[in-house]
């Protein structure tokens, strides 16, 4: 948790990277799209994610645009990330910004929509039905959205049992062709979680030193 507090503290918002051709490794975790409804130009670009966030161990965040041609051929996003931090990431909030973006625009054609159009339901994890307002079928495997606000350009990303520590992925889709214009801002904990840790640790502390 410390150290995920630090993360936050060093790149509190970022939305660093280029544009530029991506190698094969950087295509991230993201799984191809190969369903019916699969752009094109996306399968010709190699598939995979369309863009990569990275935690980096010194406390940055990154984006690359590994694939420009959304998944669906029109405007939608598979978006991987990477943990290189040394603390499991449970969630982050997403915000587009250069004209409002809607990236939680959700329309019902997620990746892991059913009938699966677009990935597979093996890396989907489970059947998704059509959710327009918190996007289940948007969702990699234990993947939720939450805190979405009214104009639909910015929530919180939750991962479930959080991303592994030291080189951990994830990934997602959302509305919206790929681009960098994405803030990512790490979540700490509240200040109540804060103080019930200082106090658990002052208490352990206490029956060390009777011991």
């Amino acid at each position: 948790m410390k150290k995920m507090l630090v993360v936050a503290a060093v790149a509190a918002v970022a939305f660093l990277g280029t544009a530029s051709t991506a190698s094969a490794a950087s295509f991230g975790p993201c799984p191809s799209s190969t369903g019916s409804g699969t752009g094109a130009i996306y399968t010709a670009n190699g598939g995979l994610c369309n863009v990569v966030i990275t935690f980096n161990s010194n406390g940055s965040i990154t984006t690359q645009i590994s694939n420009p041609d959304p998944y669906d051929g029109v405007e939608d996003t598979l978006v991987g990330v990477v943990n290189n931090t040394g603390a499991a990431i449970s969630s982050f909030v997403l915000t587009g910004s250069g004209g409002a973006p809607q990236l939680f625009g959700f329309d019902g054609d997620g990746a892991c929509v059913t009938p699966f159009t677009y990935v597979t339901a093996a890396a989907c994890g489970s059947l998704h039905a059509i959710d327009t307002v918190n996007g289940a079928d948007y969702a990699g495997p234990g993947v939720t959205f939450s805190a979405i606000n009214a104009g639909r350009t910015s929530g919180t990303v939750n991962f479930a049992g959080g991303i592994a520590a030291n080189g951990g992925t994830a990934w997602f889709s959302l509305e919206e062709p790929p681009s960098l214009n994405l803030l990512v801002t790490p979540s700490v904990p509240e200040p109540g979680s804060l103080v019930l840790l200082g106090t658990g640790i002052l208490a352990v502390a206490r029956r060390l030193r009777k011991a």
